[in-house]
């Protein structure tokens, strides 16, 4: 059975946005208490047409979480445009590029105390048509924030093979993306030390899976308890610095698994098995950056 399209529907989940990076230390947040602060002082996001930040992103081992020097590439994020997208005056554009190429567009906004994305809904869109909305990832002036809480219904997963017959693996659940507020860091960036806010955005399915063979071409579905319960979860860190944006991020190495117990298919022993799919971790270093006037 192969995860390979999961694993990379949780990896579009977890990796919200704008993204950059830079690390010295880390100490705890002496005032992260649980409980909300009324108003945000900081300019955590200060976007402007024609900003850009360079970074180096490379990416971390499965197994040990350290970076692969081998992935090292640099890549400048820039905005591009600012306009309305869908009712939002404030749309700000940004665009990645590698090697002169772009490769990816992200929709975003701000307010006050809020960092916003317009996407559609992590997770789902990978395997099927959702439609986009504004979502606010990340309030300044809470410690957690929702940002999304729904049921999952029968999402085709895998399309795959057991026992030589086509397969097709859905899931039904629980998906839960919550920010918390984490602790402070000092960072370095071109040669000066700033201080950062780190949010952590935790994405997590927990649910149930289910399949349906195609038996002589007829669909038949797996007994009920043929796969165990599922969960997955990938934990994204981003660090913020005033008047400089997000200054770190770093996604954890994950793994996603799925196994079943032994059971008669057809005329088939089918015997208990699992199969874990290992997905690499990201990170991003601010190397230096731009911001227009």
């Amino acid at each position: 059975m192969n995860l390979r399209s999961f694993a990379v529907g949780m990896a579009a989940a977890a990796t919200l946005g704008f993204v950059s990076c830079s690390s010295d230390s880390t100490s705890p947040d002496t005032n992260n208490n649980g409980g909300n602060n009324n108003t945000n002082t900081k300019n955590y996001m200060p976007f402007t047409k024609g900003s850009a930040w360079v970074y180096d992103d490379v990416a971390l081992d499965t197994l040990t979480g350290e970076r692969i020097p081998a992935s090292l590439a640099q890549e400048t994020d820039s905005i591009t445009a600012v306009g309305t997208v869908a009712g939002r005056a404030d749309a700000y554009t940004l665009q990645t590029f590698r090697a002169g190429l772009s490769t990816d567009t992200t929709i975003m906004a701000k307010t006050t105390n809020t960092f916003d994305q317009y996407i559609e809904t992590p997770l789902v869109s990978s395997f099927t048509e959702t439609q986009a909305e504004w979502r606010s990832i990340v309030d300044f002036t809470k410690d957690n924030l929702t940002v999304l809480n729904t049921d999952l219904a029968n999402i085709t997963l895998i399309e795959t093979e057991l026992q030589g017959f086509p397969v097709t693996v859905k899931a039904s659940g629980k998906l839960i993306i919550n920010t918390k507020k984490g602790g402070t860091a000092t960072l370095t960036i071109n040669g000066a030390s700033v201080a950062a806010q780190e949010y952590i955005v935790e994405t997590s399915i927990d649910g149930t899976l289910s399949g349906v063979v195609s038996f002589a071409g007829n669909p038949i579905t797996l007994p009920a308890g043929f796969f165990n319960p599922f969960k997955a979860t990938i934990i994204a860190r981003y660090w913020f610095a005033d008047n400089i944006g997000i200054v770190k991020y770093k996604e954890e190495p994950y793994s996603i698994g799925a196994s079943w117990n032994a059971t008669k298919l057809f005329s088939f022993d089918v015997p208990a098995g699992s199969q874990v799919q290992k997905v690499l971790g990201r990170e991003r270093t601010l190397v230096r950056y731009t911001l227009a006037k």
